[in-house]
């Protein structure tokens, strides 16, 4: 599990919520969530601000497990 989906599953938000609120199709998160796409600055920074991480925390870390 990405660092990006433990946040998704710990805002306790859904999924299809966090989708309104960026403006992105559910099929563009499941991309994200599973690493098949990049998101653009734009939808990076809006999910860092829904989920209350950093960029960095949510896509660069290492620290997936």
């Amino acid at each position: 599990m990405t660092n990006f989906m433990k946040a998704i599953k710990l805002s306790g938000l859904k999924k299809t919520d966090i989708c309104k609120q960026v403006n992105i199709s559910r099929t563009y998160l499941f991309y994200l969530e599973n690493g098949t796409k990049k998101p653009s600055f734009n939808v990076m920074y809006k999910l860092s601000k829904i989920l209350n991480k950093t960029p960095q925390e949510l896509f660069f870390s290492e620290d997936e497990n």
